[in-house]
């Protein structure tokens, strides 16, 4: 969580996320509207294209790397969400939002430079490495989702990671002048 945090501090900034939090949430409340409605009004009007529209094209003096994963992230969530649309709340997109965010961060920028290495360090298929690398992300899902809600929620810009669920363990000067072989 902390290289991510540093990540989004620097070669990935994300300085619109409120915005597409809520341009994802808005998106399924008007598809919530459009299954409801059967006026000639709202024909021909796709809340996913909207929102596509919104998050498709990169600006050209714009991190690009950063607006892509972003632009992902926004199709995923809307696309797991949107048969939930009718019941959604915004605390929900958030969570998933933040979810999504993360995963995508850490598959592009970490697992995917290394996941060959360990995987073959390990011995493992490319289906037990997919499982642990599922079971890894599951596991950060509680810390994504409080490291990016003071974003979220009160705009603030800089990003902290959480704070560390495991003590540091102190070492004493005995173990640090054993010598390393």
């Amino acid at each position: 969580m902390t290289a991510v945090a540093a990540a989004m501090r620097g070669p990935l900034p994300f300085p619109n996320l409120q915005k597409a939090l809520h341009a994802i949430y808005i998106a399924l409340q008007n598809k919530s509207v459009l299954k409801t409605s059967v006026s000639s009004k709202t024909e021909g009007k796709d809340p996913y294209r909207t929102l596509l529209a919104g998050f498709g094209q990169p600006g050209s003096n714009e991190n690009f790397i950063a607006n892509e994963i972003e632009a992902k992230v926004v199709q995923s969530v809307y696309l797991q969400l949107e048969s939930d649309c009718d019941s959604i709340t915004l605390r929900q997109v958030q969570d998933r939002f933040s979810e999504a965010l993360v995963e995508r961060i850490i598959r592009h920028g970490f697992l995917a430079k290394v996941r060959d290495g360990i995987a073959a360090e390990n011995t493992r298929s490319a289906e037990e490495q997919y499982a642990w690398e599922r079971k890894l992300l599951d596991s950060l899902a509680d810390g994504s989702r409080d490291m990016l809600r003071p974003i979220l929620e009160k705009g603030r810009t800089v990003v902290r990671a959480p704070k560390r669920t495991t003590p540091q363990r102190r070492m004493t000067r005995e173990e640090l002048d054993q010598p390393l072989v």
